[in-house]
């Protein structure tokens, strides 16, 4: 045997092992998750022209198991975007790049994806206890990522584990029923949805932006469903503009606030003022993503600023020695300890330790 053909039996083994079974997922201790009876199998998706809440230039068509065909751009596809004229469709997902997620930890549903170049679509699926079958299309939160909600019984956990057969669905439009309303009291406020709550925020969230956000977003928006439950909640993900516009607030009530500057020790305290030693720190901050979070209704996507800390002999680096009236320390007690070194007075020590 060649090189050559050694290297394509790789590649072909290799693409075989990567991609999932459209149809079934087998979990070793949750059962089997088979969507075989819901795909059609005439080259026409189950689930035709879904329009999302949060846009209005484009509908969806999904087929699950089977690709099917919708003209004039999605050939052999489990996924389209259609423009409302009909004239565009873009592929967003095909059968052979499908990925089943079995959903990690209590209450998070589990969920299967597909692609397309740097496009990804998501299923969320949602078990029913009755003949409910629908797909409601959530759009694209944020670029290239297309989210789907599909609830049906086949979403259960050995829902429809059967043989996988050829036989042709029709779905129906029924929407599903209403989940049971609960309330809740907030500072004696009472509401009935994730929406009222957002809605009741003191600052500004943008709910179903008409608008795909970039990722990470530069600004606070929810995404809830027809009952107003959330499905994706981004809030302050720009951090700097608020603490940047609170720094100017405050100097415009005479507060002077510096920023990387570290207090290293404190020098001297009595009766005549406070002396303590300065260090100014170059800090590069990056918004890093440090958490995915999914629950049955929503899913939450967590950045934090990472700093990094430059060392260096020039002038910025070295200590300097300041005097101050009064010192307020909001630090851990052990870094307050060791800032306060020999200063500190037996009263300090006995309340920190």
């Amino acid at each position: 045997m060649s090189w050559l053909t050694i290297f394509t039996s790789f590649v072909v083994l290799s693409s075989l092992i990567i991609a999932d079974d459209p149809c079934r997922y087998v979990h070793p201790t949750k059962g089997v998750m088979d969507l075989t009876s819901l795909g059609r199998t005439d080259g026409q998706p189950a689930y035709p022209d879904k329009l999302s809440p949060i846009e209005s230039g484009y509908k969806y068509s999904y087929n699950p198991c089977k690709p099917f065909t919708e003209q004039p751009n999605c050939i052999g596809v489990a996924v389209c975007q259609i423009s409302m004229d009909g004239k565009l469709s873009f592929t967003l997902g095909t059968q052979d790049t499908t990925k089943w997620d079995p959903g990690a930890g209590l209450g998070i549903s589990p969920s299967v994806s597909y692609s397309a170049g740097e496009k990804l679509v998501t299923v969320i699926l949602q078990c029913a206890t009755d003949d409910t079958n629908e797909l409601e299309a959530l759009g694209e939160p944020s670029i290239n990522n297309y989210r789907f909600i599909l609830t049906n019984k086949c979403a259960c956990w050995d829902g429809c584990a059967t043989t996988p057969t050829t036989t042709t669905t029709t779905t129906t439009t029924t929407l599903p029923p209403p989940p049971p309303q609960r309330n809740c009291s907030i500072n004696d406020s009472v509401y009935s949805s994730d929406k009222q709550i957002i809605q009741s925020f003191p600052f500004h969230v943008s709910i179903n932006p008409s608008q795909p956000q970039p990722s990470p977003s530069s600004s606070s928006y929810a995404l809830v469903d027809m009952y107003g439950r959330v499905i994706e909640l981004i809030i302050f993900p720009n951090l700097t503009d608020f603490y940047s516009n609170w720094k100017k607030d405050l100097g415009h009530h005479g507060v002077h606030v510096r920023l990387s500057t570290e207090l290293t020790e404190v020098i001297k305290r009595d009766k005549q003022g406070v002396r303590v030693k300065l260090k100014f720190r170059k800090t590069h901050y990056t918004a890093v993503e440090t958490a995915i979070s999914k629950t049955k209704h929503a899913i939450f996507t967590i950045y934090k600023w990472q700093s990094s800390i430059f060392s260096g002999t020039d002038e910025h680096t070295l200590e300097t020695v300041e005097e101050f009236e009064e010192l307020v320390l909001c630090v851990l007690p052990d870094q307050a300890k060791i800032l306060l070194g020999k200063t500190a007075r037996w009263i300090d020590k006995f309340l920190l330790c």
